[in-house]
């Protein structure tokens, strides 16, 4: 996730801090839970050395699984603070960084050192803390003296993690988002022995949501184009491709020249997109993840299993003039194949997080579009397979067993199958037109 402040809207905050807050720690809530905060202190009250230190507040209700606190504007390269129950009354604090979008991974170089306060008390999970190296002169990049500061949240509903291993592995945020902090109001004069929190205004700290619409959220471009490929591949062009074959039971056509190479096309933005999600898992050094591992085995079965098949079955037909089981692999391993990578597309979604903005309309727009596709698809198997051989035995005259026309049955059999009369048109299971079959069934 990558929070985008335009330059209009950061010299706004940047003046309306500096005109009108008051020196106090910044407090700031995700939209719509106030029952969760993160607080943001800057106190040089405890260094001889005059250099300032920073303190986080975390607190959340117990309902929550986990919630984090992130330094910087995106989760790639950013300093992470996870928070979950390590026990009934106490927390664990994980500090990670970053890599993508996937989990962050646990960062041992982020020294912390907790305050007292931290615990589970009267059902709300507190983690207190100071970041000894999140400023610079210590290892960090933020200033202490930065009107504008970057910060991302995220958390996760959910029974409590309660482990006190700092590497725990935890589910996928259920919703996430962003704020601007001005370091330079967000004063503390307390040590920690004296609750550096207290006082904490709103005044100096500004959600995204507060500032701007969801122009400030942005994916990158690869990722947009990566899904944009992948739903367009899956939700659309391999269905509706694949009808054609049944269609051509009611729709006279020459299968074998428009499925095949027209499946071939949805198959290269197939490909395409793929390469996309390849290099953005790559870069972001993540380890294998669902989404990821699910969409290789979708893309390279399609690639590499299912043209093979088709390519067997047409074979296999123009040697004998039957179908053979390959014809009924290549149907329902495309098929297979198809759905999951339907519902890989919605476990993507859902890994981004898309509780919110644009993400949130994207994700309901390929939910109904899967959906309708889906009934289409379905409805035009049962109105083939209820009415489309009645219209064809009508339309010539012929009576159909098997797959195959009556006229059509003993020729095949005193001929080994391997001739068929040039004057009876091939249906259902077998294509209209030269050369003869659907090679490329879905």
């Amino acid at each position: 996730m990558t929070f985008r402040i335009h330059t209009w809207a950061r010299l706004a905050i940047a003046l309306s801090l500096f005109t009108g807050c008051e020196a106090n720690p910044a407090l700031f809530h995700p939209q719509g839970r106030d029952d969760i905060s993160f607080t943001v202190a800057v106190s040089n009250a405890t260094n001889s050395s005059g250099t300032d230190a920073l303190f986080l507040q975390i607190q959340a209700p117990s309902t929550v699984q986990w919630v984090a606190l992130g330094q910087g504007d995106q989760m790639a390269g950013a300093r992470i603070f996870l928070v979950y129950a390590s026990s009934r009354t106490n927390v664990t604090v994980s500090p990670r960084t970053g890599t993508g979008h996937v989990p962050p991974e646990f960062d041992p170089e982020i020294p912390i050192s907790l305050l007292s306060g931290t615990g589970i008390n009267d059902g709300v999970l507190t983690a207190r803390f100071e970041c000894q190296n999140c400023l610079d002169g210590h290892g960090g990049t933020a200033n202490s003296t930065d009107a504008i500061s970057r910060w991302i949240w995220a958390y996760k509903n959910g029974s409590p993690i309660e482990s006190d291993d700092t590497l725990a592995t935890i589910d996928f945020h259920d919703s996430f988002g962003g704020a601007v902090v001005d370091l330079s109001c967000a004063q503390s004069t307390f040590d920690r022995d004296r609750d550096p929190f207290s006082n904490a205004s709103s005044d100096c700290a500004h959600s995204i949501d507060e500032l701007a619409s969801s122009e400030n959220y942005s994916l990158s471009t690869m990722a947009i184009a990566h899904g944009c490929l992948m739903s367009v591949a899956f939700v659309l062009l391999f269905p509706i491709f694949a009808l054609l074959v049944p269609l051509s039971a009611v729709m006279p056509m020459p299968v074998m020249v428009v499925h095949a190479p027209l499946q071939g096309l949805a198959l290269a933005i197939a490909i395409a997109g793929f390469g996309l999600g390849l290099k953005l898992w790559s870069d972001g050094g993540s380890p294998p993840a669902a989404h990821p591992v699910i969409g290789t085995v979708a893309v390279a079965s399609l690639a590499l299993i299912q043209p093979s098949l088709g390519l067997l079955q047409h074979k296999h037909f123009k040697r004998t003039g039957q179908k053979s089981w390959f014809a009924y692999v290549h149907r329902w391993f495309g098929r297979g194949m198809i759905a999951l990578g339907i519902i890989n597309g919605g476990i993507g979604l859902w890994w981004l997080g898309f509780s919110t903005g644009p993400l949130r309309t994207g994700t309901i727009v390929y939910g109904v579009v899967a959906g309708i596709v889906s009934v289409i698809y379905a409805g035009v198997h049962i109105y083939i397979g209820i009415g489309g051989a009645e219209q064809f035995e009508d339309a010539h005259g012929v009576e159909h067993q098997d797959g195959l026309p009556a006229e059509m049955r003993q020729s095949a059999t005193t001929n080994g199958g391997a001739q068929l009369p040039d004057d009876i048109p091939r249906t259902g299971e077998y294509l209209i037109g030269e050369p003869t079959e659907q090679s490329f069934k879905l």
